[in-house]
């Protein structure tokens, strides 16, 4: 698709031509996909704004996923196991690849709170971040 507009006008008969170029954007405030939580009975979250993290659309559909330093990826506690659909996530922010040298992250693993989905995921909890009051699944 061509991503540039021509337009010709002017004074008293002389043209003046331009060309605008403009992107093309996907929005990711309307758009819908699917949080999938495996190990908590296969929960679907539908989920429309693709710029908010794992954690605010976990906490926003009433799940309650550990987190323990306000989301600002100072710690590990929200972690999250990626099953399927590691792709369609963001690439790891600076804290997840501090914490991936540092052996705490591994590459399937990413916090709830620095991940943002781009298409469907499958997640689950992972046994550090199970919480004593909620049922899980195998």
């Amino acid at each position: 698709m061509d991503n540039s507009a021509m337009c010709t006008f002017g004074p008293s008969g002389s043209t003046l031509v331009f060309a605008v170029e403009f992107s093309l954007f996907q929005s990711t405030e309307n758009a819908m996909t699917k949080l999938t939580i495996e190990n908590l009975f296969h929960r679907e979250l539908e989920v429309h704004d693709l710029s908010k993290s794992l954690l605010h659309h976990l906490h926003s559909h009433g799940v309650d996923w550990m987190h323990s330093c306000g989301a600002k990826g100072r710690c590990t506690t929200c972690k999250a196991i990626v099953v399927s659909g590691l792709q369609h996530l963001n690439a790891p922010t600076a804290p997840e690849l501090r914490y991936r040298q540092e052996g705490l992250l591994r590459e399937n693993e990413r916090l709830a709170c620095q991940a943002t989905l781009q298409d469907d995921v499958c997640i689950r909890v992972p046994e550090s971040g199970k919480l004593p009051h909620v049922q899980y699944s195998p």
